[in-house]
């Protein structure tokens, strides 16, 4: 739930207790999380009221007013076991990074489950459909179209594998210009010019998100399975491994009609300390001749 809050409803929860609320984000994050170990009663309400009170707002913007009192009743905030032995004053000091818990980082030792409770909660059911998550741009493709704008990976229970499925249709133009836009010499692998590409990300507003796969990610167009990214191998123990960030040319599996639906299929682990995004995009791929001509043409700017 904390992960879920934008930074001025942070500083206002902290404002709450008069603690300092300056520094970034996950300085905020990681200050909060500190001070429900040792003041949980006091704190686990406000971050109710925050919370309901942004969700309310948003729906309010999409669909009209909400009760609150309704959402508020099916929210679940973490069970933290208090620290008696920890006060108040001292929970606003600052903190080295690697000397407390961290959302996502699980500490190690004995002790340590009863801590780390909040986190293994489910994550709470009013994420939004589509947060305002800007991806960043990539240089080598121009953005033709939204197929399927960033759209929240949202579990739908319990299960350690989640499966979600998503759906787009291609207009008249986009399934001619995919079609008469590809280079079909080799049979075997025919290259694309125009492209459906599917971009993972971090539910995260702040700023322009990178390309971010979920874990033990798995993707289906039209259930058929798409190479993603070999994973980054690991030697270090109980880490996920990552892939490469980079963007998913799917356009091979996409039906070029626009009478068919296409239908994206999800399945991945979720990390209930952070959220995930999926956007679909109609893209044209530039070499690199094209990139130059395009700086040589904006010309030269000034230093200043």
């Amino acid at each position: 739930m904390i992960n879920l809050l934008r930074v001025v409803e942070l500083q206002q929860i902290l404002s709450f207790l008069n603690i300092s609320f300056a520094g970034r984000k996950i300085d905020l994050q990681r200050r909060i999380i500190n001070l429900l170990h040792t003041n949980y009663d006091l704190l686990s309400h406000k971050i109710r009221e925050v919370y309901t009170q942004s969700i309310a707002e948003q729906q309010a913007q999409q669909y009209g007013p909400t009760d609150p009192k309704r959402m508020y009743s099916h929210m679940q905030m973490p069970q933290v076991q208090p620290n008696p032995a920890a006060g108040l004053p001292n929970a606003g000091q600052p903190t080295a990074v690697g000397a407390q818990p961290i959302a996502g980082v699980p500490p190690t030792g004995p002790g340590v489950a009863n801590n780390m409770v909040p986190f293994m909660n489910p994550i709470p059911t009013h994420i939004p459909i589509h947060p305002d998550v800007r991806l960043k741009k990539l240089a080598f493709y121009d953005v033709l179209g939204v197929l399927i704008k960033p759209s929240s990976l949202v579990p739908r229970n319990t299960q350690r594998i989640q499966e979600v499925p998503f759906y787009f249709t291609l207009t008249p133009q986009q399934a001619t210009e995919i079609a008469s836009n590809r280079d079909i010499r080799n049979s075997n692998k025919i290259e694309h010019a125009i492209q459906v590409q599917l971009r993972f990300c971090l539910l995260e507003t702040s700023c322009e998100q990178e390309d971010c796969f979920p874990p033990s990610v798995s993707v289906k167009v039209n259930n058929k399975l798409c190479q993603l990214p070999n994973v980054i191998p690991t030697n270090r123990p109980n880490v996920e491994p990552k892939r490469p960030p980079r963007p998913v040319n799917v356009t091979a599996n996409v039906k070029l009609s626009p009478t068919v639906t296409n239908t994206i299929t999800v399945q991945w682990c979720p990390d209930y300390t952070r959220g995930y995004c999926i956007a679909v995009y109609l893209v044209k791929k530039l070499t690199s001749a094209q990139l130059l001509h395009r700086m040589k043409t904006k010309g030269v700017k000034p230093a200043d």
